[in-house]
């Protein structure tokens, strides 16, 4: 099993249910991590997991309207990686809040799916 991940990638996001998160984006912590087989010695890129492909997305947020939930954002997350790369065969999500409140580092929420087991839920 091969792994590639993103740690706590700072974005500012249109983000929040509470009344003071639609009057400015929020920022967010996101970590990725997504898990395939590949071979034993890989020659280019095409052969890897490219964790641009997660960056690239995650950059877009900021440009989208507001979501309420970041659980909506975590799971549009793992659908792009599973539609757009099939060598990734479990991925997981965690997106964390670090000014909601004072006394935590942060809150969020964090999934994770195995191919099978997000196209078992979804139309994938």
């Amino acid at each position: 099993m091969y792994e590639v991940f993103i740690d706590e990638m700072e974005v500012v996001v249109p983000v929040g249910l509470c009344p003071h998160e639609r009057l400015a984006p929020q920022r967010l912590l996101v970590s990725v991590r997504a898990r395939g087989a590949l071979p034993i010695r890989p020659h280019d890129l095409s052969a890897c997991i490219d964790y641009s492909l997660a960056v690239d997305r995650i950059t877009a947020w900021h440009t989208e309207p507001h979501v309420d939930l970041l659980e909506s954002l975590a799971t549009e997350l793992v659908d792009h990686i599973f539609r757009h790369d099939p060598k990734i065969d479990w991925v997981e999500v965690t997106l964390a809040k670090p000014d909601f409140y004072p006394n935590a580092r942060a809150v969020g929420v964090r999934i994770a799916h195995s191919r099978d087991s997000y196209a078992a839920r979804t139309a994938l």
